[in-house]
């Protein structure tokens, strides 16, 4: 059975939920009878939420003219709840049915497009476009060391040739080159319609204010001053990458399943992962197992609102960073700021245009995580720091031992960091430090962790791995890093780590894990380093 494509799915969802909207409409009706035939505030509160939910999955399928019938009913209901209705408010109920009723048989407009790129990603490519009298671009980059291939190139056709062909990993621009010309084709290759985002990093001659403005309105993801270094731009690199090494999570708590469903196809199109719940009671369960990185809710719900859900969920320590979003038809401004006082970050209309919500929940997560970034990661290397890998380290290990799994742990430690340091001094010892840790992080699964552990040393987190194994894994990247040359002032040099291994079992505590993995590496130091040694080793 061939996939569904995404105009197929939102098509279908609008025909089910057109056919629902008799059923809804019968629903409010029989209300109404019930509240003619005899006045009950507890039936008009359910009639009320009933018109609200329409009144939300009306705006969110785009049937315009029952959207707005169903406002007008929502708006008179709100302030019936406030009074004791008079027989005349009473009759209008069903002035107000009759208005849906009339509404009903209105087509829909709603289009949702989706937009593809076809070009290819070249990896560990770099394109690099030069001023045509620098003849020593080359020996400025040395990105080799980092595994990529840089090709430079000196002018706009040529940069505009070999796009039509692949892209790059990477756009490095130098500002001198910036024209008209090459503004429109940069900024084609930023446009919020391609679904594959190419990172434009732009070198200048100074750390000069407007320079950087100009690199910016231009679509700059980076600016960098001479003399620029290029283990920066691979850090910078790597931490936009990590941005989308994964896909975001968001968990998305909509008590009308109409409207879930819409929003759920368009998180998922968008390469979101969603989870649904339909009732607030289930946030905690939710919220262990998925771990969202942003949470969409709706204001009005039965039970417990959108309001004191947010308040429930900053209460907790663990959750009190996450973005939330409130889903609302909701216009009045002075209700909205009272609903982001709650602890909302954003207030947005059901019937948003789909492109709008996606740009707006992706640049949420994007500060979100920037912010985790703060405080779980390492300034230098963008690995975790060392709290946080101790942290980590201590989660897995009672993981492995509910699941009866290993747990192998590794401390690397680059051999002779201290007279690296004095020879070529500490910008260069940092180079070190950050390509060591761009190799490791490369090459690791996504189950693997790596934190820096000291100063020119880091500890890895191998789940369900065993000694043996990460002796083989570990050995594949000392003789990787071994070759790689580093170069200072026309100085090249070769650097090397050694490595301690330990295991759960028989390791069972943090502390004894990092004391028989420190012993390891000790013995790996002693006889002369760029080797590794185990808990098993004699």
């Amino acid at each position: 059975m061939e996939k569904m494509d995404f105009h197929e799915k939102i098509s279908l969802l609008i025909d089910k939920y057109k056919k629902s909207i008799p059923h809804k409409i019968n629903e409010i009706v029989t209300i109404c009878e019930q509240l003619n035939a005899k006045w009950d505030n507890n039936v008009l509160v359910d009639l009320h939420c009933k018109v609200h939910a329409l009144h939300g999955s009306a705006a969110m399928y785009g049937f315009t003219k029952l959207e707005k019938s169903a406002e007008t009913f929502e708006f008179f209901l709100k302030n019936l709840l406030k009074v004791n209705p008079s027989e005349d408010q009473i009759a209008r109920l069903s002035q107000f049915c009759q208005m849906l009723l009339d509404a009903a048989d209105i087509k829909n407009k709603t289009l949702y497009t989706q937009n593809k790129n076809e070009l290819l990603i070249q990896n560990h490519m770099i394109y690099y476009l030069a001023p045509t009298d620098d003849k020593d671009s080359l020996q400025k980059l040395h990105f080799e060391q980092f595994g990529y291939i840089t090709k430079i190139l000196h002018d706009v056709e040529s940069f505009k040739k070999i796009l039509d062909e692949s892209l790059p990993e990477l756009i490095i621009v130098d500002i001198k080159c910036l024209n008209e010309e090459l503004e429109e084709i940069l900024k084609k290759i930023k446009s919020p319609k391609l679904t594959l985002a190419i990172p434009i990093f732009f070198l200048g001659e100074s750390d000069n204010f407007l320079l950087h403005l100009q690199a910016v309105r231009a679509g700059g993801d980076g600016y960098f001053p001479y003399p620029f270094k290029e283990e920066e731009i691979i850090t910078k690199l790597a931490l936009l990458h990590n941005e989308d090494k994964d896909p975001y999570k968001v968990l998305l708590i909509e008590d009308e399943p109409d409207v879930a469903q819409v929003y759920e196809t368009i998180l998922q199109y968008a390469g979101i992962a969603t989870m649904v719940i339909n009732q607030p009671v289930f946030i905690d369960k939710a919220l262990h197992e998925f771990h969202p990185d942003l949470i969409l809710t709706d204001i009005y719900m039965p039970i417990c609102s959108g309001l004191e859900l947010v308040k429930i969920i900053r209460q907790r320590d663990a959750y009190v960073h996450i973005p939330i979003i409130f889903l609302s038809m909701e216009e009045n401004p002075e209700k909205q700021l009272y609903a982001m006082s709650m602890g909302a970050d954003d207030v947005i209309k059901k019937s948003m245009d789909p492109g709008i919500l996606i740009s707006t929940i992706k640049n949420r997560i994007k500060r979100y995580h920037a912010l985790q970034t703060l405080i779980m990661k390492d300034h230098l290397t963008g690995v975790l720091n060392h709290n946080s890998i101790i942290q980590e380290l201590e989660s897995e290990l009672k993981l492995a031992n509910r699941a009866h799994q290993t747990l192998t742990v590794a401390i690397i430690d680059i051999d002779n960091c201290q007279k690296i340091n004095d020879d070529y001094g500490y910008i260069v010892g940092d180079r070190v430090i950050k390509s060591l840790s761009l190799m490791l992080c490369e090459r690791l699964r996504k189950s693997d962790l790596i934190g820096r552990y000291s100063s020119g040393s880091f500890l890895m987190v191998l789940p369900n791995t065993t000694v043996q194994s990460a002796l083989t894994l570990i050995n594949e990247f000392k003789e990787y890093f071994s070759q790689v040359v580093f170069n200072n002032l026309g100085e090249s040099f070769l650097a090397t780590f050694s490595a301690g291994i330990a295991s759960f079992p028989p390791c069972l505590s943090v502390e004894s894990f990092i004391h028989t993995a420190s012993e390891a590496l000790l013995k790996a130091k002693m006889v002369g380093g760029n080797c590794i040694f185990s808990d098993y080793s004699t």
